[in-house]
């Protein structure tokens, strides 16, 4: 072989040589290429998995459910309604949808509500009351300007902090008692706290209950409960289910004549019979 011929070899040699070396440099930027790729991708993907989700709003409304918002002691974490007292077995379940600022709810809780109580204390029912707030959008108007916006929100986020101190019911029956004559006044925070007193939280439960009070502490369970209200395709207040059956408003609210409040409870007691109660 000539030396012309040896040097084309060699340069040929190396010129191979270096377009492996090339190839394999390649191959590696290709790989470390795509893991970076890959890591990035699932550290988009870990963000949006562990990002806190939106509350779910019912379309068309701004009614939103959280459902990591504080929730009263008893108070159910899917259906947000709070027992009256312990619940029982092999007894009807009675669900009473109400907003504290409703004038015929007012009407209707010393008369059939009252009775619920009782029975429910008597252990022939369970008492369950699902809160409602729509009443906060039909007065808002009345209620700003009587100083006392979203009354419904708030009162019944007061009601939640009488649940905690063991007083719900109690409370439940004064703040009813204490509904302003006209409708749109609404309730002032400061009777929201003098309620407590008077439905029997006194002291270090009532220092805990006033701040809670204050608080807002349970503003979001009040609009989850709300939530529920608007799927569950309640139209008004106050509504009664019986086992998870709406009843005809002459069951538990209507007199005979459907010209006001049945004071006797007799058709309420009849269809609670029906359903098992003793």
């Amino acid at each position: 072989m000539s030396a012309k011929d040896e040097m084309r070899e060699r340069a040929a040699q190396a010129r191979a040589e270096s377009a492996a070396a090339q190839k394999k440099r390649d191959r590696m930027i290709a790989i470390i290429g795509a893991s970076a790729i890959i890591a990035v991708v699932a550290a988009i993907g870990v963000y949006y998995v562990s990002r806190p989700s939106k509350p779910a709003c019912i379309p068309g409304t701004s009614i939103c459910e959280d459902r990591s918002a504080a929730l009263p002691a008893t108070a159910s974490a899917t259906t947000y309604g709070v027992p009256a007292f312990p619940v029982k077995a092999n007894v009807p379940t009675v669900e009473v949808y109400e907003d504290f600022q409703c004038p015929i709810c007012g009407e209707f809780e010393p008369q059939n509500g009252k009775r619920l109580v009782q029975w429910a204390k008597e252990g022939r029912i369970n008492l369950v009351w699902r809160p409602a707030t729509f009443l906060d959008t039909n007065l808002a108007k009345d209620n700003a300007k009587n100083g006392n916006p979203d009354s419904s929100v708030r009162a019944t986020s007061a009601f939640g902090c009488a649940v905690d101190a063991g007083k719900g019911t109690e409370y439940h029956t004064a703040i009813f008692a204490a509904q302003p004559k006209a409708e749109g006044v609404g309730y002032s925070d400061a009777t929201l706290v003098a309620l407590g007193a008077q439905a029997g939280i006194t002291g270090p439960a009532k220092v805990t209950f006033d701040s809670c009070v204050a608080a807002g502490t349970y503003r979001q369970w009040a609009q989850n409960s709300y939530t529920q209200f608007v799927k569950n395709g309640m139209t008004g207040t106050p509504s009664v289910a019986i086992n998870g059956k709406v009843q005809d408003n002459t069951v538990y609210l209507l007199n005979a004549a459907g010209t006001g409040v049945d004071t006797t409870g007799k058709k309420l007691w009849k269809a609670l019979q029906a359903a098992g109660a003793k």
